[in-house]
Order: C-alpha cells, then structure tokens, then sequence
C-alpha cells in the first residue's frame, strides 16, 4: 500500500488480483469425452482511491464440470494458482464459498429413461423439439452421491444471467404441467 506517487513500487493487491486472474483464464480446461468444464471470475473488488496504492482486493472465482475428473483436474489447477499467489504475496487468503461436485456413480439407464420421458413431455406440451444437455445445476449434488436426478427449465425467455434476462410468465403455466409430469414418472425407476 502506500501513496501511488510516494511509495511507487510498492506491492499491490489489484495488480496481484490481476496477475491471478491472467493464470485462470490461461488454464486449459481438460478436454474429457461427454464432459463439459469451465471456470469464472464473477466478481472483483478493492482498493480505495486512484492515488493509493490497493492494500486489498477480492475476487470471486469459481471452476464446474458435468464429471467428476473435471472437478480434480481443475481443483489441481486452481490450487496451483493459489499455492503461487501466496508465494508471491504474504496475506493472500483463499476461502471455499461454495461445491458443485461432478457426477459419478448414476445408474445410466435411469437418467436415460428420466431425460427421455422429459423430452417427450416437453415436445407434447409445447411442440417444440427439445434438447438435453449437461450442464451445472442443483442436480450436481444428488448426481454426486449416484442418485438420478433431472433439472428442468420451467419457462421461455432469454438473457439468462444478464441485466437483461427476461422470462415469458404465460410460458410458466406450461413448465409447471412439464414438471409435474415428469415428477409423477415412474417408468424411469429400476
């Protein structure tokens, strides 16, 4: 920290922030058959003026994968990161906010039958053909432990996780009968 003029030179927290971030968005992510990963950094915070040199920042970071070998793999990568920064900065701290564990130990043939039942609902409802892809939701937890589990999108819109995200609330009347039916299935049950 210190005055910007004064104690140029000195070490500072955004610029290590910076130097940190650089390394997660040179990670490559594994390239694993039927398995999506990737990583962000959501948010960045600190300093106190433009003349002072930044005693503090923070980020928010975090890395996801559909399987399990994703998540070890950026787990490595990330404390490689980490074990650096705190190499090169005595006060650097890392605290875990948060887990989406991959998922291991389904059984196949249940999530297949659950996912297929969905999409025939979906297209009976809404005459749209509907797509089933991996992705990182609530389910990752219960995916984790080997218990079948399915997440829905229940409306229309767009912009999703943007300012500009919108839904369509008719569309929610549908999504919700969706729901229902795929809740009710039994067919998918070993």
């Amino acid at each position: 920290g210190g005055h910007s003029y004064g104690r140029f030179g000195n070490q500072n927290a955004i610029a290590v922030l910076g130097d940190l971030i650089s390394k997660i968005y040179a990670i490559k992510v594994p390239e694993i058959d039927g398995v999506k990963t990737t990583y962000n950094v959501g948010t960045i915070e600190g300093g106190t003026s433009v003349n002072t040199i930044a005693q503090e920042a923070k980020m928010l970071c975090e890395y996801r994968s559909s399987g399990s070998e994703g998540m070890r793999i950026m787990s490595e990568k990330f404390n490689e990161i980490f074990e650096y920064g705190k190499s090169i900065c005595d006060g650097l701290t890392v605290e875990i906010v948060g887990d989406r564990p991959g998922m291991k130990g389904v059984n196949e043939k249940e999530m297949e039958k659950i996912t297929d039942f969905a999409i025939k609902s979906s297209k009976k409802y809404t005459g749209l053909d509907v797509i089933a892809s991996s992705s990182s939701t609530d389910c990752n937890i219960p995916h984790s432990l080997g218990i079948t589990a399915l997440c829905l999108g229940n409306c229309m819109g767009g912009g999703a996780h943007t300012r500009e995200e919108y839904l369509e609330k008719e569309s929610l009347k549908i999504g919700f009968a969706i729901a229902l039916e795929v809740i009710e299935y039994e067919g998918g049950r070993d």
